[in-house]
């Protein structure tokens, strides 16, 4: 019985992949896409930042584990020549507890805005030292929705406070002259495809039409402009908001494209080559090399957070009280 239900799912992804693989030669005959060049890195400056995060839930507290790092990295004549690693290259971990009345959504929402302040901050003060030519954020350059708490939460304070210093990193940037890239790694985004739909079936004829719309409607961004994008080309750029813009590129063959967002005053054809150039080392990941680095760095082991809770446990002599029911079962 369940060999019949993964082959029939099997078949079910299979059959829906080989539609949007279709889907995509389609796109390429709208005339969407741009070639991207490779460029000369020279002696450029080009930092990053990463963070790790553990969170831990008990009857008690919930808690988070949390570090993150910038790391720059110096090249002369194309080559590297130096890393420098912000504030240290193994930065200690901090751990805050969440206020005791939140549940699990709004817990997700609090530990997802301490780790975005914590990037935010360590950027901000590696920027302001090093005054790197291109700075790397792992992540989006805006708050996702999801992470945006009702005014009348006791969360909307750590909102205020990420969005505050959003702005103050934009602003860092201009006047260092340091152009700002936001690299997001697994987007989970539509957005692309409800504007193809919204803004060129108007070339399609209608009974095909219907067949596209069906088809983007269902589908991620990332997962379409897989098979429609080929290596070293770029989406054209759309506006996310008032100051951000965003495209896609895709850096090797068999990873999916990257959702890159920008400073819409900053020149999309650079970053383009720039991460084109920074990410194509392997065929099967493509990523920045800095921002790989920076994950390497900022990595925390679970053994951490699970010997730090034993030690509480252990202190405080509450481990029936401490640790999730699921936690403390006598079998397996």
């Amino acid at each position: 019985m369940i060999s019949y239900k993964i082959d029939e799912l099997a078949r079910k992804i299979k059959r829906d992949e080989e539609i949007k693989r279709k889907m995509g030669i389609f796109l390429r005959e709208l005339g969407l896409f741009e070639k991207v060049d490779k460029m000369d890195i020279g002696n450029l400056k080009i930092g990053g930042e990463d963070s790790g995060v553990v969170r831990r839930s008990t009857h008690i507290k919930d808690i988070i584990f949390l570090r993150a790092i910038a790391t720059i990295f110096i090249y002369q004549d194309s080559k590297l020549r130096d890393a420098i690693y912000f504030p240290s290259k193994s930065p200690e971990i901090k751990i805050e507890s969440a206020p005791e009345n939140l549940n699990e959504f709004e817990f997700s929402i609090f530990w997802g805005l301490k780790r975005v302040f914590a990037e935010l901050e360590v950027s901000i003060n590696a920027i302001r030292k090093y005054s790197p030519d291109y700075f790397l954020m792992d992540g989006s350059l805006c708050i996702h929705p999801m992470e945006r708490p009702k005014k009348e939460s006791e969360l909307y304070k750590y909102f205020e406070e990420v969005s505050e210093k959003f702005k103050e990193l934009f602003e860092l940037c201009r006047e260092k002259g340091c152009t700002l890239i936001g690299v997001i790694e697994d987007s989970r985004s539509n957005n692309y495809c409800n504007w193809i739909i919204g803004n060129l079936l108007n070339k399609v004829e209608k009974e095909k039409a219907k067949e596209v719309i069906n088809v983007l409607s269902k589908s991620r961004d990332t997962n379409l402009l897989y098979y429609a994008l080929k290596v070293g080309e770029k989406t054209n750029s759309l506006n996310l908001l008032k100051e951000i813009n965003y495209f896609y590129i895709k850096v090797v063959s068999f990873d999916r494209p990257l959702r890159i967002e920008y400073l819409n005053w900053e020149d999309e054809k650079k970053i383009a080559s720039l991460i084109y150039t920074l990410s194509s080392k392997n065929r099967r990941y493509g990523m920045p090399n800095v921002l790989i680095e920076c994950d390497l760095k900022a990595k925390i082991s679970q053994n951490f957070a699970d010997a730090y809770l034993k030690e509480i446990s252990m202190k405080t002599g509450l481990r029936d009280l401490l640790f999730l029911r699921r936690e403390n079962r006598p079998f397996g």
